[in-house]
């Protein structure tokens, strides 16, 4: 299944990108060693966390950049990883410590996709 980080209003949270009018973007990179599922309390995959590979910083990273200010990231400087939950509804739990992480270091599966100017990610988990 596709899961998405897209810009809110954009399509999503699952399915498929070009549905919405997002294409695959092959030039810019994510950055990203692997990641580990983000599970609710009943054990519903809800996001991913995402490690990043030494030295990348968030801010000026171009598609992460977009998503700073975005609640349904939680990013972390000196973890060097950015937890992602793909619905918005989820993003109170995220901040409030209430999700688990399943540390399952998925090698994979993830493409940066853009529309109008505007970047996003799918998880293909």
């Amino acid at each position: 299944m596709n899961y998405f980080l897209l810009p809110p209003g954009n399509g999503g949270p699952t399915g498929d990108p070009q549905n919405f009018g997002w294409l695959p973007e092959a030039e810019i990179s994510l950055g990203g060693v692997f990641y580990d599922h983000i599970l609710s309390d009943d054990g519903t995959l809800v996001g991913v966390r995402y490690w990043m590979s030494p030295g990348v910083a968030f801010d000026q990273h171009p598609v992460f950049s977009q998503y700073i200010a975005d609640g349904r990231c939680s990013f972390n400087i000196e973890g060097g990883y950015v937890d992602i939950v793909f619905d918005e509804k989820y993003a109170k739990d995220l901040h409030a410590g209430l999700l688990k992480i399943d540390n399952v270091q998925d090698f994979g599966g993830e493409w940066v996709v853009a529309k109008a100017g505007s970047l996003g990610v799918v998880f293909s988990l």
